[in-house]
């Protein structure tokens, strides 16, 4: 009776041994979290309490979200600190990866049971594009400004932004020269024109090529962007021309004056026009660049 329950202890502390030392795996976070297909992304593994290892690249499993396909290779396979990479995955999502059980085993046979799933990572293949190019400051056009500002909005966050990036494209004599950018990355970023000067119009196009512009995932920005809002640049004044129908000298009253100017105006009215000898009066907008009125001599002059 005795014996018995001594082999019943042995076994139980036998067993109690053995479920303590079960080999066990685990898998780390991803060295990257925001990829796109050409990344290789590294999973560190580590088993414990394994007397044999042997992980291939058949025993990982994924989950994909949104997502398809990907290579994996194994480094170090046989050793307890192995590396899984990923690479390739198509689509747009995330995905995870998983190791079946039984890749491991203790010094008493008994396997592991696998693990994951793992962090995700999430895949982006698809290039960020300009969504617009606005007018910000002045908000409005046309303008006299020497000074001009663009708001450009990009699909998603994007880094890499810098002023050799974007191109003028003027008509008549306008110019200037780009001279900053809000931040070199983001999805809004402003793009300051400055010394604006002549008559014509600005646009702000973005390049075509060359720009090193990529996204979060390192997708490169495709194609430039040539449709954006248009500033119109006056910087020359308008220019007045006063005539009259009546003769001179004459003894018409009241006198009619016309006034033509260069070019449309707005804000022109009747206090503008100064009088040495007469009453003005009967001011007529006839359209944005003629308007006329009149003068009625209060004396002979």
């Amino acid at each position: 009776m005795k014996t018995k329950s001594l082999m019943s202890l042995i076994l139980m502390i036998f067993a109690a041994v053995n479920v303590f030392s079960q080999s066990s795996v685990s898998i780390g976070s991803p060295d990257k979290n925001y990829v796109n297909s050409s990344a290789t992304v590294n999973f560190e593994v580590t088993y414990t309490n394994a007397a044999s290892v042997a992980l291939t690249s058949t025993d990982v499993e994924f989950g994909y979200s949104g997502t398809s396909g990907g290579t994996v290779t194994i480094v170090n396979g046989t050793t307890t600190t192995p590396t899984i990479q990923i690479s390739g995955v198509l689509g747009n999502g995330s995905y995870t990866i998983s190791i079946i059980a039984g890749t491991s085993e203790d010094s008493g046979g008994v396997k592991d049971t696998g693990a994951g799933p793992s962090s995700a990572v999430t895949v982006d293949n698809s290039p960020p594009v300009v969504s617009s190019i606005n007018l910000l400051t002045p908000p409005s056009s046309p303008t006299n400004a020497v000074t001009l500002i663009y708001r450009v909005t990009f699909s998603e966050s994007v880094s890499g932004v810098d002023i050799s990036d974007f191109s003028l494209t003027t008509t008549g004599t306008a110019s200037g020269t780009i001279s900053s950018v809000s931040a070199e990355s983001g999805t809004n970023i402003d793009v300051t024109i400055e010394s604006v000067s002549g008559d014509g119009t600005i646009r702000l196009d973005l390049k075509n090529s060359g720009t090193g512009i990529i996204d979060v995932a390192e997708n490169a920005i495709t194609g430039g962007f040539t449709t954006g809002q248009v500033y119109t640049i006056d910087q020359t004044p308008p220019v007045p021309v006063i005539s009259s129908s009546a003769p001179n000298p004459t003894n018409t009253s009241p006198i009619p004056f016309t006034v033509d100017f260069s070019e449309n105006v707005t804000g022109f009215s009747l206090s503008d026009i100064l009088v040495s000898t007469g009453t003005k009066g009967n001011f007529v907008v006839v359209s944005p660049q003629q308007y006329t009125f009149t003068v009625t001599i209060s004396n002979d002059a």
